[in-house]
């Protein structure tokens, strides 16, 4: 209950990211089609878009999202305490990491998918030979979830694919097309992203040195503030330490190889993946300590360790859970005691006050964020007097009409267009709009907030006629 109610006020008070709120729009404004198409722009899956569609399309508010993250991390937490053998400190400490606490249980991203997955593929485990099909489903599922878990989906299938290797029977060959008809899915997604800038930008200029040894040493220095966020532990030293001999723990049992295997191919796959595809961020570094537990889970499943050795894995994972606590309680504190920005309170004032349609003009970069608080207002680019949403490329698809910008300045005197600025950029274009325009003055409507500094914070502006008094 404690940590429900810790993991609900983080979800009540959090503003959904700019990363969150693309795929609601893409999942509220798309067809299904047309998420399939944008894929290969985003170089993600559409399982989290297809799980959110029909909050996203009933005309809920974009932070059902958040709480349908919360409900399965909520599912995740009591698989973890009633449906594993760990020691139990081991599955408490676990419960209050950071990945638990806030990351996967307030912030709503496709990775929240694999934990739930990953704890009933375990519980299927030692069932896998009477259900090959729902293990198999599973599996294919893990690996429609992000690339990261590409390596997780591939690992398991493996080390099924060996362990039934004998026992194969006529009925039960279709099973094994099943992971990998799923991975070819998902590479389908995604391949038009290879042709795409943001995949070729990551492809070094000719004639430049790729840096593999100084993009893994960022890499780690990144992931390290996940663990635990302090000057002494830039290197990532404590947490590789750790799993380190998390994996020598589990080699010395000859009977773990299979799940050792499970362990390597995942991790690996996961380092390739974050030093050319992706850098370390918490909620996918977060990925690693749920495959560790899951390992022990497994281990403790199918091959109870005794004797001294036994506290060996539990004591490892727990030092890794507990090394994220300060990360966690840091961020959940953060949201309760403010949002990461004031797009939600500011979408919510101009829905509120403007009727629908209205053409509200923002500062360059804004105009996504609130078309997902206030989705019946039309929100316009002020430098280029487009109407934009975060899936730039897929505006041709959704027809979106653009403005050029010397017209843009009649439509806020005709239509009292409210104008939307963050707080770094209203100084420029306050400075300079007495002289351009010196009939007309500038009203702040909504203020920024008063409380903690943040460079997001919005204010509303309208255009007003100036009295012979101003």
């Amino acid at each position: 209950m404690l940590f429900l109610a810790l993991s609900g006020l983080g979800t009540w008070f959090h503003e959904p990211w700019s990363d969150e709120l693309q795929a609601w729009l893409i999942a509220r404004d798309l067809s299904i089609p047309a998420i399939w198409n944008i894929m290969a722009v985003e170089g993600h899956f559409m399982l989290w878009h297809l799980c959110i569609l029909p909050l996203a399309k009933s005309g809920l508010p974009p932070e059902s999202m958040c709480w349908l993250a919360w409900c399965l991390n909520a599912f995740t937490g009591w698989m973890m305490l009633y449906r594993t053998q760990l020691p139990r400190w081991c599955r408490v400490l676990m419960l209050f990491s950071a990945p638990m606490l806030y990351f996967y249980a307030c912030t709503a991203r496709p990775y929240v998918l694999l934990p739930p997955l990953l704890l009933l593929t375990l519980n299927l485990y030692p069932k896998r030979d009477i259900h090959p099909y729902l293990y198999g489903l599973l599996i294919a599922l893990v690996a429609q979830i992000h690339v990261f878990c590409e390596g997780i989906a591939a690992a398991l299938f493996l080390e099924w694919t060996w362990a039934m290797r004998h026992e194969l029977k006529t009925r039960n060959v279709l099973v094994f097309l099943l992971p990998p008809f799923s991975a070819l899915l998902a590479f389908l997604q995604v391949a038009g992203a290879f042709r795409r800038s943001a995949w070729t930008s990551m492809i070094p200029a000719q004639g430049t040195s790729f840096g593999f040894g100084h993009r893994l040493h960022a890499q780690l220095s990144e992931m390290s503030g996940f663990w635990m966020d302090l000057p002494m532990l830039w290197t990532g030293a404590i947490p590789i330490v750790l799993l380190l001999c998390f994996t020598f723990a589990v080699i010395y049992d000859k009977r773990h190889r299979p799940i050792l295997m499970i362990w390597l191919v995942s991790t690996l796959w996961m380092f390739a993946c974050t030093v050319f595809l992706w850098m370390w961020a918490s909620q996918r570094t977060a990925l690693l300590l749920y495959l560790a537990f899951f390992v022990a889970a497994l281990i403790y499943l199918l091959h109870p360790p005794q004797g001294r050795n036994s506290l060996v894995i539990p004591v490892t994972l727990s030092l890794l859970f507990f090394s994220t606590y300060w990360t966690g309680f840091h961020w959940l504190w953060k949201d309760i005691r403010r949002p990461a920005a004031s797009f939600q309170q500011v979408g919510r004032f101009l829905q509120k006050n403007y009727p629908p349609g209205q053409i509200v003009i923002c500062h360059p970069g804004l105009c996504t964020q609130l078309s997902a608080f206030a989705p019946e207002l039309a929100f316009y680019n002020l430098q280029n007097g487009e109407r934009r949403t975060y899936y730039d490329a897929s505006k041709e698809a959704l027809q979106l009409p653009s403005v050029p910008v010397n017209e843009l300045m009649p439509i806020i005197l005709e239509k009292d267009c409210p104008l939307v600025f963050n707080r770094l950029r209203l100084p420029q274009f306050a400075q300079r709009f007495p002289g351009h325009f010196p009939d007309l003055r500038l009203e702040c409507v909504v203020p920024f907030q008063n409380t903690l500094y943040q460079p997001d914070d919005l204010c509303v502006l309208v255009v007003r006629p100036l009295l012979p008094s101003q």
